[in-house]
């Protein structure tokens, strides 16, 4: 048996990965996974392993983006890239830059520049300037992320739905 503490975690990663959701599509919204209802939270986690196989289908067709998901901090690192203004095509960031703020991702340098390596070898990063000093992040990266985060985001919303019609299934009155 999971343990409240579990339970309130996962209520927890629920509303948070449901809210971009929510801002998109306030109607009809995902207000029960918002409210972490422990109801909808069973009827969620029940409904889903019938479309498992979904999440897999979405890792399979984003296996560039899921390598950096397995990595200890790796999207953390991109994501950093990208607010540090990584996606501009003048970047003047340089690793360097990146590695001064390894203890924040709980990594070490050379983790960072693995990390870098392993984007530059899949297309997602490159370098510009006189000594090609300064890094940024291509276009291919910005694609592939943003097709993960649709795969996932309609896989989720995919679920939800499934959550609230076995939600509405087992609170429905029992026929006389």
């Amino acid at each position: 048996m999971p343990t409240e503490a579990l339970l309130a975690g996962d209520r927890e990663w629920m509303a948070a990965h449901f809210a971009p959701l929510q801002v998109m599509f306030l109607d009809p919204g995902y207000v029960l996974a918002l409210e972490r209802d422990p109801r909808f939270q069973k009827a969620h986690g029940s409904a889903s392993v019938a479309v498992f196989e979904g999440a897999a289908t979405v890792a399979w067709r984003n296996l560039d983006v899921v390598f950096f998901l397995s990595a200890t901090g790796a999207l953390s690192i991109l994501f950093t890239l990208c607010r540090m203004g990584g996606e501009e095509a003048d970047s003047t960031i340089r690793e360097a830059d990146l590695s001064e703020i390894a203890p924040q991702f709980v990594v070490s340098r050379t983790h960072i520049r693995n990390i870098l390596r392993a984007a530059k070898e899949r297309g997602f990063i490159g370098h510009h300037g006189e000594r090609r000093q300064f890094i940024r992040l291509t276009p291919a990266w910005i694609t592939a992320f943003n097709r993960f985060m649709a795969d996932s985001l309609a896989y989720s919303d995919l679920t939800y739905r499934l959550g609230l019609a076995a939600l509405a299934d087992h609170d429905a009155p029992l026929p006389a």
